[in-house]
């Protein structure tokens, strides 16, 4: 009935917004590659960081949180 707009609105507000924020505080770059995964409940997205484009830099890798009221 909405067509796409919902699903735009959910991921403006919960990935981009936290993508953005993560710019901010230097977390990724352009040269980063972010992998998202949602909980099997959909309450939570894991957002996981790999510097240099997909090439994990020195070997860490930095997972961040964020819960989301779907």
């Amino acid at each position: 009935v909405y067509g796409a707009r919902p699903i735009r609105r959910w991921l403006e507000k919960k990935v981009v917004t936290e993508l953005s924020k993560m710019i901010l505080r230097e977390e990724i770059d352009e040269n980063s590659t972010v992998y998202i995964d949602a909980s099997l409940d959909g309450a939570e997205l894991t957002y996981r960081v790999e510097k240099n484009g997909g090439m994990p830099a020195l070997g860490r890798r930095q997972i961040y949180s964020l819960k989301s009221q779907m």
